[in-house]
């Protein structure tokens, strides 16, 4: 992936567009570009409007902080400019990951004011977007959808974009306002998509008998070369403990905790001998005996691409863990998440999906039902 300052700085190219309403034929042409010094009100106004003071990147509701991070190696700001009006129209960046072997950009944060709806901005912007993403060369484009509205996952479908899963429970619905209507969901998920862009190695991956068919779904979607790799295939899986002779202390860190959505997610760097004491002692800060009355959720990464996964799994999922999403093709391994959320009800069947995410769904749903 290249230097994304110099990126930066050499300039990203812009695109005008006209786009006409199809229920009213008016017509308004857009300037999709990247961010400018100047377009912070107008980007704040956005998000307010969609989210009032609910959206959880507290960077856009700050001008100085927003235009650091636009400025920054972390994001890519792009907006809609109304030629006509010269208002911001709509939003989305780009996040670049590129620490610890991971090579994929997340095309994210998407938002379209309401009066510029029915115009097909949004899937303007996210062909216009994409293309400076994948004009970056990363492994993967990797995103995240609403689950309350099937419009952002048609255009990301549309796009190309395969769904891999959901980020289980990710927000908090009695925290949330934004201009769609939720009933009785305490937490909603966020759905996972995948793009390959020059991933090109082919893959070998592990999986408990009981992935298998969703795991050989996924992969079969994204039309990449890969080698599937069944616990009745594998012999003598034993987790790394003892296998050194020695003590191995698990390196394991909390890279994310949002107080406000009451979620906590769990990096797993190595697994060790204490692996699993350190997994419940971080659980049992909020859920204890399954029962969790606020509603916590606990995400952790596991590579896939190694058979101790499928010991980790299994041990994993006495433990109450369920698998929520792969990550595949997105750096040097290919990652599964697994979730805790106690005696949480998803109601995942209330979400509003499209026909490829209801069959992801499916498969979910039955791994959350059936954890222990």
């Amino acid at each position: 992936m290249v230097d994304i300052l110099e990126f930066k700085k050499k300039g990203i190219i812009q695109r005008e567009v006209i786009l006409t309403n199809k229920k009213t034929d008016e017509s308004h042409t857009y300037l999709l570009r990247a961010f400018l010094p100047g377009d912070e009100e107008g980007m704040i106004a956005c998000v307010k409007e969609e989210h009032k003071n609910s959206y959880f990147k507290k960077f856009f509701y700050d001008p100085v902080l927003l235009r650091k991070k636009a400025e920054g190696e972390e994001y890519i700001f792009f907006v809609a400019e109304d030629v006509t009006g010269k208002d911001i129209a709509g939003i989305e960046l780009l996040r670049i990951f590129k620490e610890h072997g991971e090579d994929y950009i997340e095309p994210a944060s998407q938002m379209i004011r309401k009066n510029h709806r029915g115009f097909g901005l949004s899937g303007a912007l996210v062909d216009y977007t994409y293309e400076v993403a994948i004009s970056l060369k990363p492994s993967a484009l990797f995103s995240h959808v609403a689950m309350y509205h099937t419009i952002t996952q048609h255009v990301c479908e549309a796009y190309g974009m395969v769904p891999v899963g959901y980020e289980i429970g990710s927000f908090l619905t009695e925290v949330m306002e934004n201009s769609f209507v939720m009933e009785k969901i305490k937490k909603y998920s966020a759905g996972t998509l995948c793009y390959p862009v020059e991933h090109k190695k082919p893959v070998t991956v592990y999986f408990p008998t009981e992935l298998a068919d969703y795991g050989a779904s996924i992969y079969e979607e994204l039309n990449v070369p890969y080698h599937m790799v069944t616990e009745k295939e594998v012999v003598n899986i034993t987790d790394s403990a003892g296998v050194s002779g020695a003590f191995e202390e698990s390196e394991i860190t909390i890279s994310r905790e949002n107080e406000i959505n009451r979620y906590i997610t769990i990096d797993v760097k190595k697994a060790g001998d204490d692996f699993y004491e350190k997994i419940k002692a971080l659980i049992e800060e909020h859920i204890r005996d399954g029962k969790n009355p606020d509603g916590w959720v606990y995400h952790l990464m596991l590579d896939i691409d190694t058979p101790e996964f499928i010991d980790q799994y299994h041990r994993l999922k006495d433990m109450g863990f369920f698998l929520g999403s792969l990550q595949p093709l997105c750096g040097v391994h290919e990652r599964a998440f697994l979730y805790m959320v106690g005696d949480l009800e998803l109601h995942m069947e209330d979400y509003e999906v499209t026909e490829k995410f209801d069959v992801v769904r499916s498969h979910i749903n039955e791994f959350y039902k059936n954890r222990k």
